[in-house]
């Protein structure tokens, strides 16, 4: 009984969690698919991915328009409840 009572106020902890960030890496391009911390994968509809678009620089050259390729690791944000996640882009680990 106490150690239900425990994973109760765990997952009413976690689920009070307005956001949360997390690493994860590409596993599949179409559909788009992440595994998140050697735990699980994420795919649409679970996984939101922003519209591509550009940008202009004025100095050097950057990978910000560059497609995602396998093996990326890419940050992600999981919302309140961990129902969904917005992938917010590439990140170098």
């Amino acid at each position: 009984m106490l150690e239900q009572m425990r994973a109760i106020a765990q997952q009413t902890n976690q689920a009070a969690v307005p956001a949360q960030f997390m690493f994860a890496t590409v596993t599949a391009l179409s559909p788009l698919t992440v595994q998140v911390d050697d735990r699980f994968y994420l795919s649409a509809p679970a996984l939101i991915a922003l519209a591509s678009h550009t940008h202009e620089y004025a100095q050097g050259d950057t990978d910000v328009n560059t497609p995602l390729e396998l093996g990326d690791s890419v940050a992600i944000l999981r919302n309140l409840g961990g129902q969904s996640y917005l992938l917010l882009g590439r990140v170098r680990l």
